[in-house]
């Protein structure tokens, strides 16, 4: 990969990213963009781009869960949530699910790029299969940024991985918070972005525990984070 390391004479200030000795390509149809520090992210330039709904699941979840051991990011897609998230807990390891095939290639390069391998999984399929997460799986940290528009919602786009992005094909709000509540370890924290109206609210928190932690609500996204109880059946 050609990356300048001078500009006008001047070496460029920070770390040296490790994907520039991975010999990897930015593809015609691909765009390379910062994310966090010196993390890029792998994106198509006509496909899906990453959105400030990720930025805020990402900084909600590590700002609440500091000390993470071990994540898990649901319907990952090019693994900005998790990219961040690994950026922020450096000691952390992660393990990400997507469904499609275009977007995991994109991850993997990323994770590949940012010099991860060694503590960032990324499994390839819907997390709601049985086989994609095993019983005993748990994580101190969950997060999640899914699709939000029921199918005929809107205008569909003609490209695929968009179409996947912004309406639930596979599976709503619901089956993001009935895998996270399986798979959360006691005491860890589930993050994730969803469209709140005070009129109509998209979830209504329970009596018991889990109880909200925190929200950041604004006139059209919420941010929620919760937190599971030893003592919770989830």
């Amino acid at each position: 990969m050609n990356v300048e390391s001078h500009f006008k004479g001047w070496a460029k200030p920070g770390p040296v990213p490790p994907g520039l000795n991975a010999s990897l390509e930015v593809g015609p149809d691909e765009t390379l963009d910062a994310i966090s520090g010196h993390f890029r992210l792998f994106q198509l330039r006509d496909g899906h781009r990453f959105s400030t709904d990720d930025i805020l699941t990402a900084w909600y979840g590590t700002t609440w869960c500091p000390t993470a051991r071990k994540a898990l990011d649901l319907g990952s897609g090019l693994g900005t949530v998790g990219m961040i998230c690994a950026w922020r807990l450096p000691g952390a390891k992660f393990v990400t699910v997507e469904a499609q095939s275009e977007s995991v290639a994109l991850a993997r390069k990323s994770a590949r790029y940012n010099g991860l391998a060694d503590r960032y999984e990324i499994r390839e399929g819907d997390f709601r299969a049985p086989e994609i997460l095993s019983a005993g799986e748990t994580f101190d940290l969950i997060t999640g940024s899914p699709p939000y528009f029921p199918p005929g919602a809107g205008v569909p786009s003609e490209h695929p991985q968009k179409l996947a992005c912004r309406f639930e094909l596979r599976g709503t709000i619901a089956d993001y918070c009935a895998t996270a509540a399986k798979h959360l370890a006691a005491g860890g924290f589930f993050a994730c972005v969803f469209p709140y109206e005070p009129a109509q609210p998209a979830w209504k928190p329970p009596q018991k525990p889990p109880a909200w932690s925190s929200s950041a609500n604004g006139p059209w996204c919420s941010a929620k984070v919760i937190r599971r109880w030893s003592g919770c059946s989830g």
